[in-house]
C-alpha cells in the first residue's frame, strides 16, 4: 500500500473508533448516548483540530467523552506537527546549495544544513504553553539518509 493510502486508512481507524467511543452512553448525558452522525461530524472535527463542535462539549459529555475528545485534539495535533516536518524535510531535501545559502542569509543562520540547536528544557506543556528554557542549547547532528 502506497503512504498516502496508509495516511488515509489511519485517519479513518481513528475517526471510526473515535466515533464508536463517542456513541457510547458512558460517553454522553443524554439517555442512551448521542446519534452517530453528531458523533462522527464531533470526532472529524477534534481529530482535524477545526474546533467546531454540534453539541456543547462541558454540558453534554460525561468525563469520559471529554477525554476521548480530549485525546483526539492531542493526536490529531500532533499528527499536524508530524505531517508538516515531514513535508519540510522533504523540501529541504530538493533544494539546492543556491536556495539553502539565501535562507540561511535571510534568517541570519550561521549553519543551515548541518547541525540544529535543540533545547531539550523547552517541552510542549499543555497546562503552562512551555517549561523555561534550559541554560544552554544541546547540538544534535541532523541525520541524512540515502540511498
Amino acid at each position: 500500500m502506497s503512504p498516502p493510502g496508509r495516511i488515509i486508512i489511519g485517519f479513518a481507524v481513528v475517526i471510526g473508533v473515535g466515533t464508536i467511543l463517542l456513541m457510547l452512553p458512558a460517553a454522553t448525558t443524554a439517555p442512551g448516548g448521542i446519534d452517530a452522525l453528531s458523533a462522527l461530524f464531533t470526532i472529524t472535527s477534534a481529530f482535524s483540530v477545526t474546533g467546531l463542535v454540534v453539541l456543547d462539549t462541558g454540558r453534554d459529555f460525561t468525563l469520559f467523552g471529554q477525554l476521548v475528545i480530549l485525546a483526539l485534539i492531542q493526536i490529531g495535533g500532533l499528527g499536524v506537527m508530524v505531517f508538516t516536518m515531514l513535508l519540510g524535510m522533504r523540501v529541504a531535501r530538493r533544494t539546492g546549495m543556491q536556495l539553502r545559502q539565501t535562507v540561511a542569509a535571510e534568517t541570519k543562520s550561521e549553519d543551515f544544513g548541518g547541525l540544529r540547536d535543540a533545547d531539550p528544557g523547552v517541552l510542549p506543556d499543555d497546562r503552562g504553553g512551555g517549561r523555561l528554557p534550559s541554560e544552554r542549547p544541546v547540538r544534535y547532528p541532523l541525520q541524512r539518509h540515502r540511498r
